[in-house]
């Protein structure tokens, strides 16, 4: 007949009548593997740690009920995990390992609380999907990686050429704003040399003609004092 628990430390028993039988009570772990299928029907592993230890409460079941609550712990967490991927597809289950997580401690916790063990935490410490598998992820993202590389490169190159086309288009405004003021500056010292001349008694026509010749020395002069000028 189950009489008690004891705590550590000094207590009395009568030999013969009294059985003893030490529990180990620390946290204990243990650590699961799971195969299953995702919902796009990706063969994956999933590693998960368990915490767990005896319910002092609930020790009787504990030590009557259980043999070896390990084997009664791997398969609640197998249930538990397959009925929670089956539902993800393999990206999902990525990006979900808390929940998963959440579920699986809920389902052990519920399991093994009425034979006496407390599942204390669960934790999803993998997830390993087959080799193929994740070969043809890693092509895929580094596919999705190039894609967007290529996009960013083309976008650039256009901002460069607009830029570049923009630059142009200043440069001929400037330059055509610069050769229309010196048409208007080469036009008022034209007009302001003919005044001067006709005041000085030369007639038009005199003018224009001494104003060609000057011009005509003066680029003679440029030409012999630099040859390669054009």
């Amino acid at each position: 007949e189950f009489v008690g628990y004891m705590e550590p430390g000094m207590n009395p028993y009568c030999p013969g009548i009294h059985r003893i039988q030490m529990i180990n009570m620390a946290v204990q772990q243990l650590l699961c593997s799971t195969e299953c299928k995702t919902l796009d029907h990706a063969i994956v592993v999933i590693r998960t740690a368990v915490q767990y230890r005896v319910e002092k409460q609930r020790v009787q079941n504990a030590v009557f009920d259980v043999q070896d609550p390990q084997p009664l712990i791997r398969a609640l967490v197998d249930n538990a995990v397959r009925s929670h991927i089956t539902a993800l597809t393999l990206e999902k289950a990525y990006s979900n390992k808390g929940e998963l997580s959440n579920d699986v401690l809920l389902s052990a916790r519920n399991g093994m609380l009425p034979l006496g063990y407390s599942v204390l935490d669960v934790v999803v410490t993998d997830l390993s999907p087959d080799p193929a598998i994740t070969q043809a992820m890693n092509a895929h993202i580094k596919a999705k990686r190039d894609l967007q590389t290529a996009a960013e490169q083309a976008e650039a190159q256009k901002v460069l050429k607009v830029k570049d086309a923009e630059a142009a288009a200043e440069a001929k405004h400037l330059s055509g704003q610069g050769v229309a003021r010196m048409s208007v500056a080469m036009a008022d010292g034209l007009r302001n040399s003919l005044e001067s001349m006709r005041h000085g008694g030369l007639d038009p026509r005199d003018s224009l003609c001494m104003m060609v010749t000057t011009q005509y020395l003066d680029t003679l002069k440029e030409f012999t004092s630099n040859p390669k000028a054009s």
